[in-house]
Protein backbone atom coordinates (compact mmCIF):
# COMPACT_ATOMS: atom_id res chain seq x y z
CA UNK A 1 0.00 0.00 0.00
CA UNK A 2 1.60 3.15 -0.71
CA UNK A 3 2.65 5.73 1.77
CA UNK A 4 0.54 9.47 1.00
CA UNK A 5 2.40 12.32 0.57
CA UNK A 6 1.13 13.73 4.01
CA UNK A 7 2.11 10.63 5.91
CA UNK A 8 5.53 11.47 3.94
CA UNK A 9 5.98 14.85 5.33
CA UNK A 10 5.17 13.94 9.30
CA UNK A 11 7.83 11.23 8.90
CA UNK A 12 10.35 14.03 7.57
CA UNK A 13 9.24 16.43 10.44
CA UNK A 14 9.30 13.84 12.85
CA UNK A 15 12.99 13.03 12.62
CA UNK A 16 14.17 16.56 13.39
CA UNK A 17 12.38 16.12 17.10
CA UNK A 18 15.30 15.34 19.13
CA UNK A 19 14.45 11.99 20.78
CA UNK A 20 15.07 8.74 18.94
CA UNK A 21 11.54 7.66 20.37
CA UNK A 22 8.55 8.22 18.86
CA UNK A 23 6.47 6.71 21.95
CA UNK A 24 5.12 10.58 23.06
CA UNK A 25 3.96 11.24 19.60
CA UNK A 26 2.29 7.75 18.74
CA UNK A 27 0.47 8.23 22.28
CA UNK A 28 -1.19 11.30 21.17
CA UNK A 29 -2.32 9.86 17.82
CA UNK A 30 -3.26 6.87 19.72
CA UNK A 31 -5.67 9.36 21.63
CA UNK A 32 -8.29 9.52 19.45
CA UNK A 33 -8.55 5.86 19.08
CA UNK A 34 -9.01 5.55 22.98
CA UNK A 35 -11.64 7.64 23.60
CA UNK A 36 -13.52 6.49 20.72
CA UNK A 37 -13.03 2.98 22.01
CA UNK A 38 -11.59 1.16 18.92
CA UNK A 39 -8.69 -1.48 18.42
CA UNK A 40 -5.95 0.14 16.60
CA UNK A 41 -6.38 -2.33 13.79
CA UNK A 42 -9.74 -3.40 12.28
CA UNK A 43 -8.80 -7.33 12.93
CA UNK A 44 -9.23 -7.19 16.42
CA UNK A 45 -12.77 -6.96 16.56
CA UNK A 46 -13.07 -10.29 15.62
CA UNK A 47 -11.42 -11.67 18.70
CA UNK A 48 -14.67 -10.41 20.77
CA UNK A 49 -16.53 -12.97 18.70
CA UNK A 50 -14.67 -16.14 20.58
CA UNK A 51 -16.47 -15.33 23.91
CA UNK A 52 -13.39 -15.66 25.69
CA UNK A 53 -12.99 -15.15 29.60
CA UNK A 54 -9.28 -14.19 30.89
CA UNK A 55 -7.89 -15.48 28.06
CA UNK A 56 -4.32 -16.24 28.00
CA UNK A 57 -2.30 -14.02 24.98
CA UNK A 58 0.78 -13.89 23.32
CA UNK A 59 1.67 -10.99 21.73
CA UNK A 60 5.12 -11.39 19.97
CA UNK A 61 6.49 -7.94 18.85
CA UNK A 62 4.55 -6.08 21.25
CA UNK A 63 6.37 -2.63 20.10
CA UNK A 64 5.24 0.28 22.37
CA UNK A 65 1.89 -1.85 23.41
CA UNK A 66 -0.76 -0.81 20.75
CA UNK A 67 -1.73 -4.26 20.58
CA UNK A 68 -2.16 -4.59 24.47
CA UNK A 69 -4.66 -1.30 24.67
CA UNK A 70 -6.78 -3.43 21.88
CA UNK A 71 -6.65 -6.64 23.36
CA UNK A 72 -7.85 -5.12 26.83
CA UNK A 73 -10.83 -3.17 24.76
CA UNK A 74 -12.02 -6.23 22.71
CA UNK A 75 -11.16 -9.34 25.47
CA UNK A 76 -12.72 -9.89 29.21
CA UNK A 77 -10.07 -9.13 31.29
CA UNK A 78 -6.63 -10.95 28.77
CA UNK A 79 -3.41 -12.57 30.64
CA UNK A 80 -0.91 -10.44 28.50
CA UNK A 81 2.39 -12.38 27.79
CA UNK A 82 4.46 -9.43 25.72
CA UNK A 83 7.60 -10.41 23.89
CA UNK A 84 9.41 -7.04 22.80
CA UNK A 85 13.33 -7.53 21.67
CA UNK A 86 14.00 -3.94 21.58
CA UNK A 87 15.24 -2.79 25.58
CA UNK A 88 13.90 0.91 25.50
CA UNK A 89 10.54 -0.33 24.39
CA UNK A 90 10.22 -3.44 26.70
CA UNK A 91 10.82 -1.01 29.41
CA UNK A 92 8.27 1.26 28.08
CA UNK A 93 6.02 -1.66 28.26
CA UNK A 94 6.95 -2.67 31.99
CA UNK A 95 5.71 0.48 33.38
CA UNK A 96 2.84 1.45 31.34
CA UNK A 97 1.12 -2.62 31.64
CA UNK A 98 2.72 -3.43 34.57
CA UNK A 99 -0.30 -6.43 34.82
CA UNK A 100 1.71 -7.80 31.74
CA UNK A 101 4.39 -10.09 31.59
CA UNK A 102 7.17 -8.51 29.69
CA UNK A 103 10.16 -11.04 27.90
CA UNK A 104 12.96 -8.40 26.08
CA UNK A 105 14.11 -11.06 23.60
CA UNK A 106 13.58 -11.51 19.86
CA UNK A 107 12.28 -15.16 18.74
CA UNK A 108 14.99 -17.61 16.82
CA UNK A 109 15.15 -21.35 16.62
CA UNK A 110 18.19 -21.39 19.65
CA UNK A 111 19.07 -19.86 22.06
CA UNK A 112 21.48 -16.94 22.32
CA UNK A 113 21.66 -13.59 20.90
CA UNK A 114 21.24 -11.69 17.54
CA UNK A 115 21.25 -8.16 16.81
CA UNK A 116 18.19 -5.96 16.25
CA UNK A 117 18.32 -3.63 13.76
CA UNK A 118 16.35 -0.50 13.88
CA UNK A 119 15.61 1.96 10.62
CA UNK A 120 17.03 5.55 12.20
CA UNK A 121 16.20 9.09 10.27
CA UNK A 122 17.57 11.97 11.52
CA UNK A 123 16.87 11.85 15.16
CA UNK A 124 14.35 9.24 14.85
CA UNK A 125 14.20 5.47 16.14
CA UNK A 126 11.40 3.71 13.40
CA UNK A 127 11.36 1.19 15.95
CA UNK A 128 8.09 0.26 14.80
CA UNK A 129 10.63 -1.39 11.33
CA UNK A 130 13.01 -2.88 13.58
CA UNK A 131 14.04 -6.67 12.60
CA UNK A 132 16.42 -9.06 13.30
CA UNK A 133 16.75 -9.24 9.54
CA UNK A 134 18.63 -6.31 8.60
CA UNK A 135 17.28 -6.08 5.04
CA UNK A 136 13.55 -6.14 5.85
CA UNK A 137 14.65 -2.80 7.99
CA UNK A 138 16.97 -1.40 6.07
CA UNK A 139 13.86 -1.23 3.07
CA UNK A 140 11.80 1.11 5.44
CA UNK A 141 14.53 4.02 4.57
CA UNK A 142 13.63 5.14 1.03
CA UNK A 143 11.91 8.50 -0.91
CA UNK A 144 8.65 5.87 -1.28
CA UNK A 145 8.43 6.95 2.94
CA UNK A 146 10.02 10.16 3.41
CA UNK A 147 9.44 13.42 1.83
CA UNK A 148 12.19 15.28 0.37
CA UNK A 149 13.84 11.99 1.47
CA UNK A 150 18.46 12.55 2.22
CA UNK A 151 19.91 9.43 2.51
CA UNK A 152 22.64 11.08 4.44
CA UNK A 153 20.54 11.46 7.37
CA UNK A 154 19.66 7.48 7.21
CA UNK A 155 20.98 4.80 9.14
CA UNK A 156 20.57 1.27 10.21
CA UNK A 157 21.41 0.62 13.72
CA UNK A 158 21.74 -2.10 15.87
CA UNK A 159 21.71 -3.28 19.09
CA UNK A 160 22.40 -7.14 20.78
CA UNK A 161 19.41 -8.39 22.01
CA UNK A 162 18.69 -12.10 23.70
CA UNK A 163 16.54 -14.34 20.96
CA UNK A 164 15.03 -17.88 21.72
CA UNK A 165 12.45 -20.47 21.02
CA UNK A 166 8.58 -19.55 22.12
CA UNK A 167 8.45 -23.17 23.32
CA UNK A 168 11.50 -22.17 25.87
CA UNK A 169 8.82 -19.85 27.77
CA UNK A 170 6.27 -23.18 28.58
CA UNK A 171 3.30 -20.24 27.41
CA UNK A 172 -0.59 -21.89 26.89
CA UNK A 173 -1.60 -19.63 24.36
CA UNK A 174 -5.13 -19.29 23.34
CA UNK A 175 -4.13 -16.45 20.91
CA UNK A 176 -1.01 -15.94 19.16
CA UNK A 177 0.00 -12.42 17.93
CA UNK A 178 2.79 -12.07 15.87
CA UNK A 179 3.92 -9.11 14.18
CA UNK A 180 7.91 -9.21 13.62
CA UNK A 181 8.89 -7.49 10.47
CA UNK A 182 9.61 -10.22 8.29
CA UNK A 183 10.87 -13.16 10.48
CA UNK A 184 7.51 -14.64 11.32
CA UNK A 185 8.89 -17.81 10.27
CA UNK A 186 11.32 -17.93 12.83
CA UNK A 187 8.55 -17.63 15.30
CA UNK A 188 6.03 -20.35 14.68
CA UNK A 189 8.92 -22.65 13.58
CA UNK A 190 9.85 -22.14 17.19
CA UNK A 191 6.38 -22.49 18.48
CA UNK A 192 6.13 -25.76 17.04
CA UNK A 193 5.27 -27.88 20.54
CA UNK A 194 3.47 -25.18 21.97
CA UNK A 195 1.10 -24.52 18.38
CA UNK A 196 0.81 -28.17 18.54
CA UNK A 197 -0.40 -28.53 22.22
CA UNK A 198 -2.17 -25.52 22.54
CA UNK A 199 -3.62 -25.18 19.36
CA UNK A 200 -4.43 -21.11 19.72
CA UNK A 201 -5.98 -18.99 17.21
CA UNK A 202 -2.87 -16.82 15.27
CA UNK A 203 -2.80 -13.33 13.90
CA UNK A 204 0.24 -12.42 11.80
CA UNK A 205 1.11 -9.52 9.76
CA UNK A 206 2.03 -10.23 7.07
CA UNK A 207 3.10 -13.77 6.79
CA UNK A 208 5.30 -15.56 4.44
CA UNK A 209 4.98 -18.35 2.22
CA UNK A 210 7.07 -20.33 4.43
CA UNK A 211 4.73 -19.18 7.46
CA UNK A 212 1.41 -20.35 5.60
CA UNK A 213 2.98 -23.40 4.56
CA UNK A 214 3.98 -24.59 7.73
CA UNK A 215 0.78 -23.60 9.75
CA UNK A 216 -1.45 -25.59 6.55
CA UNK A 217 0.52 -28.54 7.01
CA UNK A 218 -0.36 -27.99 10.69
CA UNK A 219 -4.38 -28.01 10.47
CA UNK A 220 -4.60 -23.97 10.06
CA UNK A 221 -6.37 -22.09 7.46
CA UNK A 222 -5.27 -18.59 6.44
CA UNK A 223 -8.37 -15.93 6.44
CA UNK A 224 -8.49 -11.96 6.54
CA UNK A 225 -10.92 -9.90 8.12
CA UNK A 226 -12.90 -7.78 5.95
CA UNK A 227 -14.51 -4.74 8.27
CA UNK A 228 -16.64 -4.01 5.61
CA UNK A 229 -18.62 -6.81 5.92
CA UNK A 230 -17.21 -8.16 9.62
CA UNK A 231 -16.64 -11.59 8.08
CA UNK A 232 -13.60 -13.77 7.16
CA UNK A 233 -12.60 -14.20 3.45
CA UNK A 234 -10.31 -15.90 1.43
CA UNK A 235 -6.49 -14.52 1.65
CA UNK A 236 -6.17 -11.13 -1.10
CA UNK A 237 -10.02 -10.41 -0.73
CA UNK A 238 -9.44 -7.20 1.34
CA UNK A 239 -7.63 -4.43 0.06
CA UNK A 240 -4.64 -3.47 1.78
CA UNK A 241 -5.01 -6.12 5.13
CA UNK A 242 -2.08 -6.30 6.77
CA UNK A 243 -3.31 -9.48 9.42
CA UNK A 244 -3.82 -12.58 8.84
CA UNK A 245 -6.26 -15.06 10.68
CA UNK A 246 -4.73 -18.47 11.02
CA UNK A 247 -7.52 -20.83 12.64
CA UNK A 248 -8.42 -24.55 12.68
CA UNK A 249 -11.38 -26.06 11.98
CA UNK A 250 -12.29 -26.04 15.09
CA UNK A 251 -12.30 -22.07 15.69
CA UNK A 252 -13.90 -21.76 12.35
CA UNK A 253 -16.85 -23.84 13.51
CA UNK A 254 -16.90 -21.47 16.95
CA UNK A 255 -17.46 -18.40 14.60
CA UNK A 256 -19.68 -20.20 11.82
CA UNK A 257 -17.53 -20.03 9.17
CA UNK A 258 -17.16 -22.01 6.54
Amino acid sequence: MATSAATKLIRSMASHVPSRSLIGLRRLRDLPLSVLHRPHEPEFALLARFGWHEPNVVDIGANRGQSIRSLNMVLAAPRIVAVEPNPVLAAHLRQRYPEVEVHNMGMALEPGEMELHVPRYGHTWWDTRASLAPAEAAEFLDASNFARFDPRRAALESVVVPVGPLDDLDLSPQLLKVDVEGVDDLVVRGAERTIARCRPVMLIERPSEQTTGFLSGRGYRAMDYDPATARLVDPGQVAGAFNTFFLTDRHRSELGVD
